[in-house]
């Protein structure tokens, strides 16, 4: 069983929060916001544990991809030339960087995730 604690929760939590703030139709934006929080609380303790480990690690790959994009983008000169535009460039990247992280091997996860300062779940 695994205690998702700490950075872990909030991330899920975060998502649900943005899922279901984008959800509600409400002029009050405080409003709004104070129902979507406690309307993500709740769903977060009735959800399951895969689906809790499943949004987790979506979340945490979308910010390895984050990371990678950045090192490639800005402190490089990767696919420089190749790409006409610079936003065909960004565009290549991201993509790049995605296809990256779909496919990387469990080692290099743990060491992205320890960059992170979070914890890697094996389940």
């Amino acid at each position: 069983m695994i205690k998702f604690e700490g950075a872990e929760r909030d991330i899920i939590l975060g998502y649900i929060f943005e899922r279901k703030l984008q959800a509600l139709d409400d002029k009050f934006i405080i409003v709004q916001s104070m129902r979507a929080s406690s309307d993500a609380r709740v769903e977060y303790e009735n959800m399951p544990q895969d689906r809790k480990l499943c949004i987790y690690r979506k979340m945490v790959d979308s910010k390895i991809v984050d990371l990678i994009y950045d090192e490639a983008y800005n402190h490089s000169l990767f696919m420089y030339f190749v790409n006409g535009l610079p936003e065909k460039r960004e565009k290549r990247i991201r993509e790049w960087a995605f296809y990256r992280v779909k496919n990387m091997p469990c080692e290099e996860k743990k060491e992205f995730y320890s960059k992170l300062g979070l914890k890697f779940y094996d389940e």
